[in-house]
């Protein structure tokens, strides 16, 4: 049985040696399809009890943490974090591996990333906006989530594939500016869902 997790990278790509083919997005299961394969979706699991929410979001945004993988993204994140009188936080996990990253996710108020970032502050209840900047992909993202989107969002793993949205430091600042804590209520219930 062979997980797919993306339709990029090469280990991602389906082995002729499985039997059985398994993916986590809707956009994995379509490119599956395209070679002839018919692949079971199962999202990718969240660990409810380990990243749950411990404090409650501020009433205004107060905190960002990123957890963006590039230098360039999370410069620019600071910079607007800087620009807005709001704290910057950062755990690039090449770099600052947080083994209670849950911790981190719950003291902010906004998480900053793309899949498995978003599903982890989704389950700490916290406010997200999907966004980084990869070596395989442009500054992408489908900025802050909420319950209007969040589904197509999914379908794509958070990565901004779908929406196929620039975000630049003036539209990360509009984003950031979405701030609502209740939608941090309506991420943890759908994590749970």
């Amino acid at each position: 049985i062979q997980t797919c997790h993306g339709t990029l990278p090469k280990l991602e790509q389906p082995s002729k040696y499985a039997d059985v083919y398994v993916c986590v997005t809707k956009e994995v299961q379509d490119h599956l399809k395209l070679m002839g394969i018919d692949a079971q979706l199962i999202r990718n699991g969240i660990d409810c009890s380990r990243f749950m929410p411990r404090t409650q979001p501020a009433n205004r945004l107060n905190t960002v943490l990123s957890l963006c993988q590039s230098e360039e993204a999370n410069e620019l994140i600071e910079q607007v974090c800087a620009e807005m009188g709001v704290r910057y936080l950062k755990a690039d996990k090449k770099q600052d591996n947080v083994w209670h990253l849950e911790d981190l996710i719950n003291e902010a108020d906004l998480v900053v990333g793309i899949g498995r970032s978003v599903y982890d502050a989704m389950a700490c209840g916290r406010t997200v906006v999907s966004f980084d900047k990869r070596k395989y992909s442009a500054a992408l993202g489908d900025g802050y989530l909420n319950e209007s989107n969040l589904e197509l969002s999914l379908e794509h793993n958070c990565s901004g594939r779908g929406t196929g949205k620039t975000i630049d430091a003036a539209q990360l600042k509009k984003e950031f500016k979405k701030y609502n804590p209740s939608d941090g209520i309506y991420m943890r219930a759908y994590a749970l869902k």
